[in-house]
């Protein structure tokens, strides 16, 4: 049954362009005390990118982003082995 009872409290300050990190943190912190369990939120995961063009000219590229998809960020140019 929900209550009106506070839960948790903190503060963050940060400038605009980290809004979306501090965001998966807070998500984290409200996942973590209404389960008990490590929340996922501010995770990264690690794709594997095919570069679209002409198959004779495709590289594959290994990129870091947010679990949301967002912040994609590419770690190789596609010319090494990864």
């Amino acid at each position: 049954m929900a209550s009106a009872e506070q839960l948790t409290g903190a503060q963050y300050f940060t400038a605009p362009v980290h809004l979306a990190r501090v965001s998966h943190i807070i998500s984290d912190a409200i996942y973590q005390r209404m389960t008990g369990d490590r929340g996922y939120f501010d995770s990264r995961v690690g794709v594997h990118r095919r570069n679209a063009g002409p198959k004779e000219q495709r590289v594959k590229r290994l990129a870091r982003m947010d679990q949301d998809g967002a912040n994609v960020r590419i770690l190789t140019r596609g010319s090494d082995l990864c």
